[in-house]
């Protein structure tokens, strides 16, 4: 058993904080393409209300507005669509190329329902308001996406919760100046950032250039990102550095003291650089602590600290370039952790880096710098990792190992126990749909609803509250 208590404020306890919190979250790679935005899209169902006149017969896919279909075939009449009177209502919704049945929750977060009409265009939102999605958490706040809007809750040090200042928050608030809709969002030590309208925007901390407009400045405000004004599809904050995907090509800017810009170089830059070799078909993108990851065609690459063996390539070297990471097949997903880095094939687990507390599922100590199948090997589809602590997701339900909070000792003490075997964690019931670790917290989504769990000493909870919790408790949207 362990105990750690939460870092206080200031300088001594910031510097702290830093050298034992920073992290990786789940969400901190950013599939814009499936994991980062609200399911929707087109549904293939008639639109004019009118009925067909007699004989006439519905266009492709209309349904009538009153549950008929038009009789035997003939000439479209009355805007394609059936009378008033006749064959069975609307029971399915078409999707995305998928069909649903009604009632049916958007499998992409879970809160939105199927609910067929003649003149349905998007998935219908639940009682209760917008559903939450894009969930991330930072080293010590943590933000998502609902309603279109960014809200960040937690501390605020440097500006990284976008509202304009300076004061920590134990409830969410809305980031100012961002276009909307906003699509996706990365929290990291003490800077943000989110993609908006295809746009790159960062706030908070700017001291290394992770803000990406050119300065060495702090932002309490977004700030456009230079060079990334469309197009962007992926988007990772790491310590004191960011990167994205833009039109397929992976630009990163920042620190650069580890090569974890992947530039070839280890000089910093306060705009975007592009990543030596992943110019084209890049589909995902993670960078944490020091060192970054990117599937390019499903093939992973890492670059950046290697004093653990998180690049894969089995060697303990740092590289200022792009490696490959060995003896993994086409990847789904790939996530860069503290020391550690994992990836996804065929719904399958692997993990590569530090062992020091379980985070490989081997008995603890040590490393491996290639990968080795975690003890989850299918029904996988994301993985996150923490300080010491690892969680997946399969088939809805959080799974999690490593240095696991088990229970709360006052109000910022937390009690856990390492262990490197896979446990289930968080609520029963609905399906967990997003999940992201980072440090010593997490928040997962579950109904459209964040829970966090973890310190709460800057607010980071979200909860209103100054606690520290063990499980997972409601996040206080406003």
């Amino acid at each position: 058993m362990w105990t750690r208590a939460a870092r206080r404020k200031g300088v001594a306890g910031f510097a702290a904080s830093l050298a034992l919190l920073l992290g990786c979250g789940a969400r901190s790679s950013l599939d814009l393409g499936t994991d980062a935005s609200v399911g929707g899209g087109g549904h293939s169902f008639g639109t004019a209300p009118g009925g067909a006149a007699s004989g006439g017969r519905a266009g492709a896919g209309g349904v009538g507005a009153a549950g008929g279909r038009s009789g035997s075939a003939g000439a479209f009449g009355g805007g394609g669509l059936a009378g008033a009177a006749g064959g069975p209502a609307a029971t399915r919704c078409e999707i995305d190329g998928e069909s649903y049945d009604s009632g049916a929750l958007n499998p992409k977060n879970g809160c939105e329902r199927c609910e067929p009409k003649a003149t349905a265009t998007a998935w219908t939102t639940a009682a209760g308001g917008s559903c939450v999605h894009g969930i991330s958490v930072g080293v010590q706040h943590a933000c998502a996406l609902r309603g279109g809007a960014a809200l960040c809750w937690g501390w605020n040090f440097r500006g990284q919760l976008g509202d304009g200042s300076t004061v920590d928050h134990v409830t969410p608030v809305a980031v100012v100046n961002l276009p909307a809709p906003v699509s996706a969002i990365s929290a990291g030590a003490w800077h943000t950032c989110a993609v908006a309208e295809g746009a790159v925007f960062c706030w908070g901390g700017g001291d290394a250039g992770q803000l990406g407009d050119g300065r060495l400045m702090t932002s309490a405000a977004p700030v456009a990102v230079r060079g990334l004004e469309s197009g962007v599809t992926a988007l990772s904050v790491g310590l004191d550095s960011t990167c994205a995907v833009m039109r397929g090509a992976a630009y990163c800017w920042g620190s650069n003291s580890a090569g974890e810009l992947g530039d070839g170089t280890n000089v910093s830059s306060g705009t975007p650089r592009a990543v030596l070799s992943l110019d084209a078909e890049v589909t995902a993108i993670s960078v944490q602590d020091q060192h970054g990851c990117a599937l390019q065609r499903g093939v992973a690459y890492c670059w950046g600290k290697n004093a653990t063996g998180e690049l894969g390539n089995g060697t303990t070297v740092n590289s200022a370039v792009p490696v490959r990471v060995q003896g993994l097949g086409a990847a789904s997903q790939i996530t860069a952790g503290e020391s550690a880095s994992c990836a996804i094939v065929d719904g399958a687990a692997f993990c590569w880096g530090t062992n020091l507390n379980g985070q490989l599922t081997l008995p603890l100590g040590g490393f491996r710098a290639e990968p080795v199948p975690i003890m989850l090997s299918s029904g996988v589809t994301s993985v996150a990792i923490g300080q010491g602590e690892v969680c997946a997701l399969q088939r809805g339900r959080a799974i999690c190992w490593g240095n696991v909070t088990t229970g709360v000792q006052g109000p910022d003490v937390l009690i856990g126990s390492t262990d490197p075997s896979p446990a289930p964690f968080g609520p029963p019931g609905a399906p967990i749909v997003e999940l992201s670790t980072r440090g010593e917290n997490g928040c997962l989504v579950q109904n459209g609803q964040a829970l966090a769990w973890g310190f709460n000493n800057y607010g980071q909870l979200g909860n209103g509250r100054g606690v520290a919790s063990a499980q997972p408790v409601p996040v206080a949207f406003p």
